[in-house]
């Protein structure tokens, strides 16, 4: 076995025992939130309930302020539950799952760190789009490496966009995370899958992402490939066998 195979081997193995260690800090974590957060909103709930009743002594900007914190506990119940789910995806094996609700997950889980530079994220899924056998954790991971990197191409300052899309055709599912950056020249669409290459300024480390996401695609039937916009933009295309009905 060679140099680079076997340090590639190396980077895949560290990477497998990290997502095992990020879902089971991320699974217990989220529990713990998850259950703050229900005596909290419950509490928030009773609150509600009596600042409603017709014999209650409160004025308007009290009921607003409860039910305030309502709207909110109850959003952050559902990122918590959202990270329960997201844990057990990335320890679950292979299984047939709609593409959809992967993208989808892998969007939401994206979207914060997106607005808080002034990204727009968007998604465009097909109706027709099925399903794909895959652990849903893993290829879960590559949508949101492939987000990463088209966040990472465009300027906090200049702002910019990411669409995530999926359709079905010839027996494969495509998922397309698009930005309208300055793209990958032609000539360096395939060296960005080289073990340590990266486009990244000098003084930032080079990530394995795009290199693991191949790997993890190819491993279960599909690829993962840099792909040229005739509008300009980045293109990252990620085909998977679709599961016939």
């Amino acid at each position: 076995m060679d140099p680079k195979t076997q340090t590639f081997l190396f980077e895949a193995l560290c990477h497998r025992q990290r997502l095992d260690l990020t879902g089971e800090i991320v699974g217990a974590v989220a529990h713990d939130l998850n259950n703050a957060l229900s005596v909290v909103n419950g509490n928030v709930e009773l609150l509600l309930e009596r600042l409603q009743e017709s014999d209650a002594k409160s004025d308007e900007s009290l009921l607003q302020d409860a039910r305030t914190a309502h709207n909110w506990s109850g959003t952050a119940m559902a990122s918590a539950r959202r990270l329960l789910h997201f844990s057990r995806q990335l320890r679950s094996p292979a299984k047939a799952i709609p593409v959809n609700d992967l993208v989808a997950e892998a969007v939401e889980l994206c979207r914060y760190r997106c607005e808080m530079d002034g990204l727009l994220l968007m998604s465009d899924l097909a109706t027709d789009a099925g399903q794909i056998n895959v652990p849903p954790g893993q290829i879960q991971q590559v949508v949101i490496e492939m987000v990463q990197n088209a966040r990472e191409a465009l300027s906090p300052e200049e702002g910019g966009s990411i669409q995530a899309s999926t359709a079905a055709g010839d027996g494969v599912v495509r998922i397309e995370i698009e930005d309208d950056g300055e793209g990958v020249p032609e000539q360096l669409q395939e060296r960005v899958f080289d073990l340590g290459y990266t486009t990244k300024e000098s003084d930032q480390p080079a990530g394995i992402g795009l290199t693991i996401g191949r790997h993890l695609a190819r491993a279960h039937g599909g690829d993962l490939k840099i792909e040229s916009v005739d509008e300009g933009g980045g293109l990252q295309v990620l085909t998977l066998p679709r599961v016939e009905d």
